[in-house]
């Protein structure tokens, strides 16, 4: 780490000195550290990712767009939406990602809000936190959390865009989870028996995912754009990544997972068990324009892990409010 960036990461500790927040930033900071030591090979997904905004944006009728999970605006296409909307609101719950909309702010014409969007995290910290007993009784508080949170954010926003959020907002329960039972029942048994505490996450993992795409919802913008994780492909089996240059990833989607002769491919979905074919359930006043999707190579073979690497699919998902007809 950088003394720049060690002397910010210190001072956004003393302004937020919570520790969900301090989560945030921590999981901020690897991103930021990732995308640089990985750019060649994450450059195209940022590249897909504005791409999607671009289209979506070409329609927009003016007004605000709030964008969720903006974070250090690396995946924003800040100029295709400027041209669309009269104001960009920017949401994010990481600290550090104020200095990057502030120099925006000096360009366009931006609003900000600091905010976890689960509504929930700091809650169900303290509730697992202050729950004695146990590995057994820690375990059950788990899947017994509350499901009922105010919006943590507000913006009378005439359009939203939910930016990688969707499926990485539990991917960030599990790490806060596993941290809490780290310091109760040390490291070892958590790596030991990580598929008891995995499965009793997954009850509120899905309903973290349920209750974004509600809450986007009630929002009533006239128009949503959704860009999440669709699945994760786990590969094994070919020569390790170089840093420094860029060379396709050895699985492919066309309709179907496809990989290079001698690799091997696990799939896993991304979202606990609500595929991007049930959104529409979930968006009932709203109909889908389109859709699309592109790869993710997340973590080449041998440049993170050396026997494995990771490629996500990811989905963009365009929805403009129903016309209510008289």
């Amino acid at each position: 780490m950088s003394i720049s960036v060690l002397i910010r990461s210190l001072a956004a500790m003393l302004r937020h000195p919570g520790r969900v927040t301090r989560r945030f930033l921590t999981m901020s900071l690897g991103i930021e550290r990732r995308s640089r030591e990985l750019s060649i090979h994450w450059t195209p997904h940022l590249e897909a990712s504005k791409s999607a905004q671009a289209r979506w944006s070409r329609d927009a009728d003016g007004g605000c767009v709030s964008i969720l999970g903006a974070g250090r605006l690396m995946d924003v296409n800040i100029e295709a939406l400027a041209l669309r909307f009269a104001r960009l609101h920017l949401v994010d719950a990481d600290p550090l990602a104020e200095s990057f909309w502030k120099k925006q702010a000096q360009h366009q014409s931006s609003s900000w809000q600091l905010a976890d969007v689960s509504g929930c995290f700091e809650a169900w910290s303290d509730a697992i936190e202050k729950t004695a007993g146990d590995w057994n009784g820690v375990l059950s508080a788990v899947r017994d959390l509350p499901m009922s949170v105010p919006q943590s954010w507000s913006c009378a926003a005439d359009a939203i865009i939910s930016l990688n959020l969707l499926s990485q907002i539990p991917v960030l329960w599990q790490d806060i989870l596993e941290e809490i039972l780290r310091r109760k029942f040390g490291r070892e048994q958590v790596r030991r028996r990580e598929e008891e505490w995995l499965s009793a996450i997954e009850i509120p993992a899905r309903w973290l995912v349920e209750q974004h795409l509600a809450m986007i919802h009630r929002s009533g913008a006239r128009r949503i754009l959704i860009i999440c994780d669709v699945e994760y492909a786990h590969y094994r089996g070919t020569e390790s990544f170089p840093r420094s240059a860029y060379r396709p990833a050895p699985v492919r989607w066309d309709g179907i997972w496809m990989a290079d002769s001698g690799v091997t491919v696990e799939i896993e979905p991304a979202l606990y068990g609500i595929g991007p074919d049930s959104f529409p359930k979930w968006m009932p006043s709203y109909d889908l324009e389109w859709s699309e999707s592109w790869l993710w190579h997340i973590a080449p073979q041998g440049l993170e892990e050396t026997g494995c690497g990771m490629v996500h699919r990811v989905g963009a998902f365009a929805f403009r409010r129903t016309p209510v007809i008289p």
